[in-house]
C-alpha cells in the first residue's frame, strides 16, 4: 500500500517538472504572439502558418514564422510591442517577428520577400532593436517613419520574391534616421528625414546614392500612412504619440498637393539633416558595443539559468 501511493506521487512529480517547463521555441512563440497582433486588414490579405492559410481577424496574433500575403487589394496594419506599426500595402508578402532577446534587449525584424511596407516606430531606447530585411539589403531604424519598397524587376506582376542579382530596393524616409548596409557586408550608409535610397541588384552602397525625397515615394507615403480607429492594444494612445512628436506625419494629413507638402517637408529637414545622421552614426556604434558586451553577459551566465 505504501508502495503504491510512493509510486503515485513520484509519478506526479514527474508529471509536473515535465509539465512546468516550457522549451525555448514555446516561449518564443508566446511572445511574439502577445506582441505582434493585427489592428487593421481589408481586401485580399491571407496568413500562412505552418503551409495552412488562415484568414486575419481584428487582435489575432501573429508568430514570428506567419507569412502575411496580400493581393491586388489587400492592405494590412500590425502593431508591434505597443511601440510600432507595420503597415503592409497590396501585392506585398512578409513576416514580422518580436522577441525579447533577455530581460534587457529586445529584437523585432520585419522580412519584405516583396511588396511595399511602411513603419513607424516611436523614439526607442538603445537596447530595442528594430530592423526591416529585405533579400539584399537591412535597414536599421531608431525613431522613424519610412517606406521599403522590394521589386522584382524581372516580374511584371509584381508577386514574386527577387534573387540578390533582380532585386530593386527602395528605402524612403519621412522622419527619423535609418542606417542601411547590404546583407553581405557591414559598411552603412545613413538617411535622415526627407530622404530615399534605391539600390539595384548587386549594387555597392555609397552615401552618393541618397537622395532627396522624391515626389513618387512621398504619394506612396500618403497613401499608405491613413491611420484607422482601434481598441487593440494601446493602438490609439501610440498613434496619438506618434503624430504629437512628428510635425512630418502631420503633413501627410494636410489636403496640399504633393509639390507643397514636398516643398514644406524640404525646408523643414534642412536644418536638421546633417545633425540626424552624426547622431544615428554614433547611435550605431554605441549599439554594437552593447551587443557585444551583452555577449559577454551571456557566456557568465549559470546555464541553469533561463532568459
Amino acid at each position: 500500500m505504501i508502495r503504491n501511493k510512493l509510486f503515485i506521487l513520484l509519478v506526479l512529480l514527474v508529471m509536473v517538472s515535465c509539465g512546468g517547463k516550457k522549451s525555448e521555441d514555446t516561449v518564443r512563440t508566446e511572445s511574439s504572439q502577445e506582441s505582434v497582433q493585427i489592428t487593421f486588414f481589408s481586401g485580399d490579405v491571407k496568413i500562412m502558418r505552418d503551409t495552412v492559410e488562415r484568414k486575419p481577424e481584428l487582435g489575432m496574433a501573429l508568430a514570428s514564422d506567419d507569412k502575411v500575403l496580400t493581393g491586388e487589394n489587400g492592405k494590412l496594419e500590425i502593431l508591434v510591442r505597443q511601440s510600432g506599426l507595420v503597415k503592409v500595402s497590396s501585392k506585398s508578402s512578409v513576416m514580422v517577428s518580436a522577441f525579447m532577446r533577455d530581460s534587457d534587449v529586445s529584437d523585432t525584424n520585419i522580412h519584405i520577400d516583396y511588396g511595399k511596407v511602411v513603419t513607424i516606430v516611436k523614439k526607442e531606447k538603445k537596447n530595442e532593436n528594430f530592423n526591416v530585411v529585405t533579400p539584399t539589403l537591412v535597414a536599421g531604424v531608431r525613431g522613424t517613419t519610412f517606406l521599403t519598397s522590394v521589386e522584382n524587376v524581372n516580374d511584371n506582376k509584381k508577386g514574386i520574391a527577387c534573387g540578390k542579382e533582380d532585386c530593386l530596393v527602395k528605402v524612403s524616409v519621412l522622419d527619423g534616421s535609418v542606417a542601411v548596409h547590404r546583407n553581405d557586408s557591414p559598411e552603412e550608409v545613413f538617411l535622415s528625414k526627407n530622404s530615399e535610397l534605391n539600390v539595384p541588384g548587386n549594387k555597392k552602397l555609397s552615401q552618393d546614392l541618397v537622395k532627396p525625397l522624391g515626389k513618387n515615394s512621398l504619394g506612396d507615403l500618403k497613401d499608405i500612412i491613413v491611420f484607422h480607429k482601434s481598441n487593440i492594444g494601446g493602438y490609439e494612445n501610440l498613434v496619438n504619440e506618434l503624430k504629437n512628436t512628428s510635425s512630418e506625419l502631420s503633413a501627410l494629413d494636410s489636403s496640399g498637393s504633393l509639390d507643397e507638402m514636398q516643398d514644406r517637408l524640404q525646408k523643414s529637414s534642412s536644418k536638421t539633416q546633417s545633425d540626424e545622421i552624426k547622431k544615428l552614426a554614433t547611435e550605431t556604434d554605441e549599439s554594437r558595443y552593447l551587443k557585444k558586451d551583452i555577449a559577454k553577459e551571456k557566456i557568465k551566465l549559470d546555464p541553469k539559468e533561463t532568459f
